[in-house]
């Protein structure tokens, strides 16, 4: 376990998911509470198969139709900052229970080295990884396995370097374009604190 927390901030998605719900019925023609209503009256309980009627019974976009799933399956908590930023620290202890524990320490630093940037940088846990934000997401703290750490970097075009993993993701149009594997704590060396500044600087920019 951690000797001290880092303060938490509100995952970007959280705030753009409550201006969708805000403007769900104007956009619709329907009210959260009436989508809701709607699902749980066709007694669909799988998250796949609520999206799917909604998009194709009803019309409604991917990003929509997930979030009215989301909202009717888990509630409205899931949308809600404060419910987020109590959730957060156990979606960090969730990524390293078990036998990705040994990691825990790693990701710690890790973090910690993100912090170090810049006051405005933010931490932002979700389910099955932590992103690393100044204006847009600059890296993203994965643990791939029991015994490895994927840290992703948001680096664009021309990055190069030993140790450094083209993810295809400049192709696609992904910010993420690179990642790190990291195993040990000497692995937080120079090149990777160098490619980290990298991605701060170049925020805004790719």
């Amino acid at each position: 376990m951690p000797t001290s927390l880092p303060d938490y901030a509100v995952h970007p998605a959280v705030a753009y998911q409550k201006a969708v719900l805000a403007n769900l019925e104007a956009t619709t023609g329907a009210s959260i509470e009436t989508w809701v209503a709607r699902v749980q009256g066709e007694g669909r309980a799988d998250r796949k198969t609520v999206v799917e009627w909604l998009r194709e019974t009803h019309g409604l976009g991917g990003t929509t139709a997930n979030l009215v799933a989301r909202v009717t399956l888990e509630g409205f908590a899931s949308v809600d900052e404060a419910a987020y930023l109590e959730a957060a620290p156990r979606y960090v202890d969730a990524l390293y229970s078990g036998a990705r524990a040994r990691l825990r320490p790693l990701h710690d630093a890790l973090v910690a080295m993100c912090l170090r940037l810049d006051p405005e940088v933010k931490v932002c846990p979700a389910r099955t990884m932590v992103s690393v934000y100044r204006r847009h997401v600059i890296a993203q703290i994965r643990p791939a396995t029991r015994s490895r750490i994927d840290l992703g970097l948001a680096l664009g075009p021309g990055s190069a370097g030993a140790g450094l993993i083209d993810t295809g993701g400049l192709a696609k149009g992904d910010r993420i374009t690179h990642r790190v594997q990291l195993t040990h704590l000497s692995d937080l060396d120079s090149r990777v604190s160098a490619w980290l500044r990298e991605a701060h600087l170049r925020d805004g920019t790719v």
